[in-house]
């Protein structure tokens, strides 16, 4: 933020993890924040989820072993836990690279534009590399 005595202050901008106390001077205050920053974590967000239905978020998974609701792959920042979750895929084509959500996995056609069948019964991401 500028200091508080410039004349071209027009706005005001708190980072994550501010104290959120907000000037007396700053009017129109708008708070732009992920569904989950409003929790501790994205994993205490996604556990007041109590059903399969209620889960489905971008944010959060159904972990049909633990029955519960879980962080899910778009939440995740961590690579190898993206690569440990059979439900995740690590897109490297992207840059920053980032998990999203594993269509071919969850494909039982293996006809989606993005995913190829390299052995019978199996359903894989094309990957490119055209960017590098």
């Amino acid at each position: 933020d500028r200091p508080n005595y410039d004349p071209l202050t027009r706005s005001y901008f708190c980072e994550f993890g501010s104290t959120g106390v907000v000037p007396s001077y700053v009017f129109g205050v708008s708070t732009l924040q992920r569904a989950g920053c409003a929790y501790s974590s994205v994993a205490d967000y996604c556990g007041t989820f109590a059903t399969q239905s209620a889960c489905f978020t971008s944010e959060c998974r159904w972990d049909t072993a633990k029955t519960k609701c879980m962080p899910g792959c778009q939440s995740l920042t961590n690579s190898d836990e993206c690569l440990a979750l059979p439900a995740c895929y690590l897109d490297i084509t992207s840059v920053p690279s980032r998990c999203i959500v594993n269509m071919c996995n969850l494909s039982t056609t293996c006809t989606e534009t993005q995913c190829h069948s390299p052995t019978p019964g199996t359903c894989v991401y094309t990957v490119s590399y055209t960017h590098l």
